[in-house]
């Protein structure tokens, strides 16, 4: 039974309109200095209106009004709410230094010697994205706010001029609403499909305990609205809640930050409300989302996706990426989104992902729409960097992105033997004097990439040179807590050891001290193939392993020489045992 679905549409329209109406008219607000700051604050409702004006308006301001540079108006509106802004007048000498100084313009503060308008929101992350000077030529302008607080910043010169220095501005508190409609035909309305994002998408949202508002309307109706989330990165407190059936008790269904959803609407319209959620210590880490809304005119959707398979990995060390079907369903769709971000600004320098294992099958092929893409960056937006279908699909590709990340999507039909392994692997540049304290290990390549991911039998370097018996990988079979100096040179068949460390105040304690004293340096800077003692010392006789802790272990292997250690740690001598295995 097709569902009417007019009682909610028309109750939010009424409720528009009457908030409209018995709004209050707040008068004109004159940007001034107060007593002890800069400007004013306004506590606004939905459906209020009013104007803000240059001081003494309409004649001109002076210098004397501010005995300073700049005032401030803020509105604040209620969390559903928006503010519309037009600039009616705005009068301001001409400025020379608006021609010389854009590099300041995007730094957005007060053009020096200029007079004019900055205009900024509120929260973090908008403030830095909505930040822009008006001038003269802004007049006539609109501007909707994406959040419920807005700054509007008077800059003023200390000109002597007094051509043209007024401003004039009309403001109403709205909803915060957006309100699409069309059909498959009827272009007239819109585009039989089209995107949803939300506030600031792809630059992230403000946990503010704000709320936004999207109703998708099928103008047939008998038809419906099929709803898809490209993007996907909800913060723990956020969520989506939406509401189909609006004849009905319109219970909402609510997706959490975890749960990545595909829509079919049983009626013509749905209704999304977006809860950012509030948290006052934690800004801009979480991108939102963005969804492709369809308009179509059968409830049937015999190809929608499994999306479940989706998540998002922060990009600490490195790890791996496993796709596989459910074993007891039958071949069907999916839609994976796999999201890598750094979560560390400018750590690390990039991220290395290796296609590390593949099969997929005929279910893959027969699907039609056949796709791994991944995008630089972490949104749907960003640059392709790689497309593979079935024809071009093999394993064994390295990528490298030194963005802020990886977007990853795979879609087709899998069945149950289909399986897909990535590895992604946070990576530093090799520089001049090695690799970072972060990223200790230096990979053949020349990537350097964390300790912790030496020996754990991934390949995370990419040439395997992390995972190379030569380095004597025995992790497995001795305790966990026990740090290494790897080797890279041949072992000899010798026996040495180290001298006693002494604790008096210039003693090279716990350290490694250069034959020649030039220097006292970390165990783990020997052997690492850069010179840090003047005698080179440090990088001599690195067949030697040190280990620190006690730990005794057995490694066998059929292409490499393997080394027994059977290391005795004392108070006053380390000495390490090591011969060759034959194999």
């Amino acid at each position: 039974m097709k569902l009417d679905q007019r009682p909610l549409y028309m109750c939010i329209l009424l409720t528009y309109i009457s908030a409209l109406q018995n709004g209050i008219d707040v008068g004109i607000t004159y940007c001034k200095r107060a007593h002890r700051n800069t400007g004013v604050t306004l506590k606004v409702e939905k459906g209020d209106y009013g104007h803000i004006a240059s001081a003494g308006y309409p004649n001109n301001y002076t210098t004397e009004v501010y005995h300073g540079h700049l005032c401030n108006v803020e509105l604040q509106a209620c969390s559903t709410c928006k503010i519309r802004l037009k600039f009616v007048e705005l009068r301001f000498p001409d400025c020379e230094s608006r021609q010389t100084l854009v590099v300041q313009q995007i730094r957005s503060v007060c053009v020096t010697g200029c007079d004019h308008l900055r205009l900024f929101e509120v929260d973090q992350p908008y403030h830095r994205s909505t930040e822009r000077n008006y001038f003269s030529d802004s007049e006539g302008d609109t501007y909707d706010t994406m959040s419920s607080g807005v700054v509007i910043q008077h800059c003023m010169s200390n000109g002597t001029s007094m051509d043209g220095k007024r401003f004039y501005i009309r403001y109403e508190v709205i909803d915060k609403i957006e309100k699409i409609s069309g059909t498959i035909t009827a272009p007239l309305y819109s585009a039989g499909t089209g995107t949803i994002t939300s506030p600031n998408f792809p630059l992230g949202y403000a946990l503010n305990g704000e709320t936004f508002t999207y109703m998708i309307q099928n103008l047939d109706p008998y038809g419906h609205v099929r709803l898809v989330f490209d993007d996907w990165d909800l913060a723990e407190k956020s969520h989506i809640q939406v509401y189909d059936d609006l004849s009905g008790p319109n219970l909402g269904t609510i997706y959490g930050h975890r749960k990545r959803p595909t829509i079919m609407s049983n009626g013509n319209t749905l209704v999304l409300v977006f809860n950012v959620g509030s948290d006052k210590f934690a800004c801009c880490n979480h991108i939102g989302f963005r969804a492709t809304y369809t308009f179509v005119s059968d409830e049937k959707w015999t190809e929608r996706p499994r999306t479940d398979c989706s998540d998002s990995y922060l990009l600490q060390n490195g790890g791996v990426i496993k796709f596989h079907t459910d074993p007891m369903e039958l071949p069907q769709w999916y839609d994976c989104v796999w999201i890598i971000k750094r979560y560390i600004a400018n750590y690390p320098d990039g991220v290395l992902l290796r296609l590390a294992e593949t099969n997929l099958g005929k279910g893959w092929m027969q699907s039609g729409i056949n796709s791994l893409e991944i995008y630089e960056g972490v949104t749907s937006l960003g640059n392709i960097i790689a497309r593979y279908t079935t024809d071009n699909f093999t394993a064994g590709d390295i990528l490298y992105s030194s963005g802020e990340g990886l977007y990853i999507r795979l879609r087709g039909v899998f069945n149950m033997a289909d399986k897909l392994k990535m590895v992604y692997t946070a990576v530093s540049n090799f520089t001049g004097i090695g690799c970072p304290s972060t990223a200790g290990f230096m990979c053949e390549n020349m990537w350097c990439i964390p300790d912790d991911l030496t020996c754990d039998g991934i390949d995370h370097c990419g040439d395997n040179s992390d995972e190379n018996p030569v380095l004597v990988c025995v992790k497995a079979e001795i305790e966990d807590d026990v740090d290494w100096i790897w080797t890279w040179d041949k072992p000899e068949l010798e026996e040495k050891t180290i001298a006693p460390v002494t604790t008096t105040v210039n003693s090279c304690f716990g350290m490694f001290r250069c034959h020649d004293d030039s220097a006292c340096i970390h165990p783990r800077y020997t052997c690492d193939k850069i010179i840090h003692c003047n005698d080179r010392s440090d990088e001599s006789g690195c067949s030697l392993n040190v280990l620190y802790g006690s730990a005794s272990g057995l490694v066998h292997s059929n292409t490499f020489p393997v080394i027994n250690y059977v290391p005795y740690l004392t108070a006053f001598s380390l000495t390490i045992y090591y011969h060759y295995l034959c194999t």
